[in-house]
């Protein structure tokens, strides 16, 4: 079910990204680019997935950089508590992102933790305690130790053209109305109806069956985010209760608008001891 979560979630970006490389870039390069495009992008993915090089497949993919003597010094008791705890640098590489994040801790391949500037910030400014400092890092962390992020950056690099085509057309969603993503079901139905009955006799049921699998993907996509993103949680929430950080943990996120699953997530990390009432004899 783990996996099928994570091709849920995953698997709608890689299929875009190849489709636009294979039918939209390639074929607008010479015959020699499109070989050495195809040749050299399997390389790169490969040697990604083997972890070669992955200290700057993070800084470039993940737009991130290491910490500056200021960033070090300032995080320097927080980097000692995670060293004592087997968390810390060497076993981790902690960086932080050049872009506004919301996460403050995020894992990124077999061993890399990029922060968020505002934490970072937070953290050297003294508005966040050290225990809750240490609690983040060490969840984002924890993530990485169990292998939860290890392919990051090959699918980073292989969603490169989707996320970018994301980019270019983000200021054009504030131009649509919200109703018009809403009612997408209508709008597809319709597509897939003609694609299937007046379309030619086998690209017309082809089509059709392609846009039903874009339309489900658009419904089933969100909801395998959320339940891998869960299943990340929890791993990393029960690591912290054995390291005895849930605590810290979870008063930083009573901070975050409250939610079901933040609910479900205090109930792990903080869990409340139950008293049972027994009955005694009365001399």
């Amino acid at each position: 079910m783990r996996i099928l979560w994570r091709l849920g979630a995953l698997g709608p970006s890689v299929v875009a990204s190849t489709l636009l490389v294979s039918l939209v870039v390639a074929p607008a390069l010479p015959p020699l680019a499109q070989v050495g495009l195809f040749y050299g992008g399997l390389l790169v993915l490969v040697l990604l997935l083997c972890g070669v090089s992955e200290n700057r497949a993070v800084r470039v993919l993940f737009h991130s950089r290491r910490l500056t003597d200021s960033e070090q010094s300032a995080l320097a008791p927080i980097t000692v508590e995670l060293c004592r705890r087997g968390l810390g640098p060497p076993v981790i590489e902690i960086f932080v992102a050049r872009r506004p994040a919301a996460a403050p801790a995020c894992a990124q391949g077999r061993r890399h933790v990029v922060l968020a500037p505002w934490f970072v910030h937070a953290v050297r400014s003294g508005r966040l305690p050290h225990d809750e400092a240490v609690a983040v890092i060490a969840h984002a962390a924890l993530v990485a130790r169990a292998g939860l992020s290890r392919n990051s950056p090959a699918i980073a690099f292989w969603t490169l053209p989707w996320r970018t085509m994301c980019t270019i057309a983000r200021p054009l969603r504030g131009l649509l109305p919200d109703f018009v993503w809403k009612a997408r079901f209508v709008v597809f139905a319709v597509a897939i109806w003609q694609s299937a009955t007046m379309g030619p006799p086998v690209v017309g049921p082809i089509s059709a069956a392609v846009l039903a699998i874009i339309l489900a993907s658009t419904y089933l996509s969100p909801v395998c985010a959320r339940h891998r993103q869960r299943h990340v949680a929890q791993i990393a929430d029960n690591g912290l209760v054995g390291l005895g950080l849930g605590p810290a943990m979870a008063t930083f996120l009573r901070r975050c608008p409250p939610n079901g699953d933040l609910e479900a997530r205090l109930e792990v990390l903080e869990p409340t001891t139950r008293t049972t009432s027994r009955l005694r004899l009365v001399q």
